[in-house]
């Protein structure tokens, strides 16, 4: 099954991201050095902005990952109080999610198909959900895995058991939706100051090429260009690291 600790591109949505980021190379290294040899020299660029997208496209399959978990948590606490065996609630779970997504192929999906398979040939239940736990290393997973692992040996009320794991669960989540939420502003002020140097650039540019002259085809100028782009990304990148907060 898969492995969530690195996002892996299909081969046309990496054909897409190839090409967005070539365009942002050459753009930049047009508007910054006016110079073909200056977008061969940002080519670095092009693997750090796929390598920025590959691990932006993890976070949000891990974060639809973990909302998923929450419903799928939720149904199984809500079948077991029913009087469903725990190997029931499963396919109870996965009904859930395609009502909640019709026809939509989502990763926990593919989980709940999976665990099915292994049901069938008498995997317990605790170890599927530790299975997943250790591929996503989500926190959320793992907790719950942990829970019914020691209900199933040490004996317990597995359905009140379910239950508080399933709304300490939904709590945790809650509260990382809500610091999504408010940081949510600050990215897009984040983006707004990435965008501005290149805004700038453009408009002195167009309105006054005289005064951008002396910044291209000679070494000075390349040098500084160079120092600013560094510096534009630095910041970009050191912004990424204040905001990323985990619960």
């Amino acid at each position: 099954m898969k492995d969530y600790h690195s996002y892996q591109f299909g081969k046309m949505e990496l054909a897409g991201e190839v090409l967005l980021a070539l365009c942002q190379v050459i753009f930049t290294g047009i508007l910054f050095f006016r110079s073909w040899i200056g977008c061969l020299f940002l080519t670095p660029l092009l693997f750090w902005q796929l390598k920025k997208r590959q691990k932006k496209k993890g976070k949000q399959q891990l974060s639809e990952l973990r909302l998923d978990f929450r419903e799928v948590i939720l149904s199984i606490a809500d079948s077991l109080h029913a009087g469903y065996a725990l190997e029931q609630t499963i396919s109870i779970a996965l009904e859930d999610l395609r009502r909640l997504f019709p026809g939509e192929k989502r990763a926990m999906m593919e989980e709940l198909y999976w665990m099915q398979g292994n049901l069938n040939i008498r995997v317990p239940v605790e170890q599927l959900f530790c299975e997943l736990a250790e591929r996503s290393g989500l926190e959320e997973i793992r907790s719950f895995a942990s829970v019914l692992a020691t209900a199933r040996k040490q004996g317990g009320n597995l359905v009140s058991i379910s239950r508080e794991a399933a709304d300490h669960i939904n709590q945790r989540i809650q509260v990382q939706m809500e610091i999504e939420q408010v940081i949510a502003g600050k990215k897009l002020e984040k983006n707004i100051m990435f965008c501005m140097p290149y805004f700038i650039l453009i408009y002195l540019q167009l309105t006054n090429p005289d005064y951008m002259s002396s910044l291209f085809h000679n070494i000075y100028g390349a040098f500084c260009m160079t120092v600013c782009l560094v510096a534009i990304y630095a910041a970009d990148w050191w912004t990424d690291r204040v905001i990323e907060i985990e619960v």
